[in-house]
């Protein structure tokens, strides 16, 4: 099904109207996402645009035509903005954080139960990364850190709803959709989770796995163009390699890079490890009883 939901900073800034003159098109379309008693579910970035006064005039104008709407508004900062939009929400969301720090904090890591607190849905945002060479910035996101915490979030507070918040953006490097760049690692890990929070239950690790993730190139490059700049990171700088294995009986997990080799045992389950980042190919393995389980290696971080 298709959640409907406009950017109010982009196609219908200028012209909010515009997007009630679409839903009026589409309305009748069984694509669309309702909730059990049949409304459609609406769900606008940064409604905070426009006042709550006019989409409750506009979401009231809606209804006397017989569409019905569930609203659940997605903010920046969603908590600015419950008390205003309270009265006509059913639910709240809100873009996240790219930071993995900032998602330890209070207002993100309890977003779900304050949102409860309020009688509202909450609808989880759950994103890999965010990595903008066309502006010169990236975030911290201390490689799958940030993706596996807020599916953490989402999990342990109990949402209604996730939003994988990508779009398959390749602008921003937030793309869950194999790539060149992330290859099938969020992927993946997208439906380890998405099993988790259906179900309640991690699912069962049936087989040895591995993904690996970390920077490709040094911090502190200066683009070769002539209007080059330095790169801005967002976030305390975590230069990590991390392997991420998925491990059916407890094992050992190596990194050997720059020369070095980087052990740690684990128990069964999934485990996160990690090693300083350092020139050179890193090469990752699963090791048990003195037998490599598997083996493998990534590109050259100094390419």
């Amino acid at each position: 099904k298709i959640m409907l939901m406009p950017d109010m900073c982009a196609e219908f800034k200028d012209h909010p109207d515009n997007f009630f003159k679409v839903l009026e098109g589409v309305h009748e379309s069984p694509a669309l996402f309702r909730t059990g008693d049949g409304r459609i579910v609406v769900s606008p970035y940064c409604p905070g645009k426009g006042t709550a006064t006019w989409w409750q005039e506009s979401l009231a104008r809606m209804d006397a035509k017989g569409i019905r709407i569930c609203f659940v508004p997605l903010f920046q900062a969603w908590w600015n903005y419950a008390d205003e939009f309270g009265p006509i929400s059913d639910g709240y969301s809100d873009w996240g954080c790219a930071v993995n720090a900032e998602e330890s904090s209070d207002a993100r890591k309890h977003s779900p139960q304050k949102c409860h607190g309020l009688g509202k849905l909450w609808m989880s945002p759950v994103r890999p990364q965010d990595f903008r060479p066309k502006d010169y910035c990236a975030w911290e996101s201390e490689n799958s850190a940030l993706f596996r915490n807020m599916w953490d979030t989402a999990i342990s507070g109990g949402a209604e709803w996730v939003q994988l918040v990508t779009w398959n953006d390749y602008s921003e490097a937030s793309e869950i959709a194999p790539s060149t760049g992330t290859q099938y690692s969020f992927y993946d890990l997208s439906a380890y989770y998405a099993v988790w929070f259906k179900t309640g239950q991690a699912p069962e690790i049936a087989r040895d796995g591995l993904l690996y993730f970390y920077r490709s190139q040094a911090l502190g490059l200066v683009s070769e163009k002539p209007q080059g700049k330095p790169f801005k990171l967002i976030g305390k700088p975590a230069e990590q390699i991390e392997l991420l294995a998925f491990m059916k009986e407890p094992g050992t997990l190596e990194i050997e890079i720059g020369g070095r080799i980087y052990r740690q045992d684990f128990p069964a389950g999934l485990n996160s490890f990690n090693a300083p980042s350092a020139l050179g190919r890193p090469v990752f393995r699963l090791v048990r009883a003195g037998h490599r389980a598997i083996e493998t290696d990534a590109m050259p971080m100094d390419r």
